[in-house]
């Protein structure tokens, strides 16, 4: 497959994003507004889930909590960016205001940046469409 066939391939399939959050409402909020956006979504109300589902369907991107039940996002994180079939994909971190110290680790395991609860959908729609948007992965085009 050639370049040209692979760009028309890619951009005639809707971009996943995968959003691993245990809280009901804001998984919802999240999904609605995402689809609302003309791309694919699916929650996972916990990491376990969240880890089978990226392997199962290689999201474009994951908008993974930080906090969740049994399995920590940056747990969750490390797993993602530590298996050859999931490390490139681009993980933003959310996370209350409280927890931001924990953000620096997060970027440092390989995360692409963060978003604070309570949601700002303006906010989300900037930070997921670069993701979304490219037809090539963000590294490489930072690397050319």
């Amino acid at each position: 497959m050639n370049f040209i066939d692979l760009f028309f391939s890619q951009s005639l399939k809707k971009k996943f994003v995968l959003i691993i959050e245990d809280d009901e409402q804001i998984a919802s909020i999240l999904t609605d507004f995402i689809k609302s956006c003309n791309y694919d979504a699916q929650s996972a109300p916990n990491g376990d889930l969240g880890l089978k589902l990226t392997q199962k369907n290689i999201p474009d991107l994951v908008l993974l909590d930080i906090t969740l039940p049994n399995m920590s996002g940056i747990d969750v994180l490390t797993r993602i960016k530590s298996e050859s079939k999931t490390k490139d994909i681009p993980v933003i971190m959310c996370t209350a205001l409280k927890q931001l110290n924990e953000v620096e680790t997060c970027c440092k395991l390989g995360a692409e940046g963060y978003i604070t609860k309570p949601f700002d959908l303006e906010r989300v729609y900037k930070m997921i469409k670069p993701y979304l948007e490219n037809p090539l992965p963000i590294k490489a085009l930072s690397s050319k």
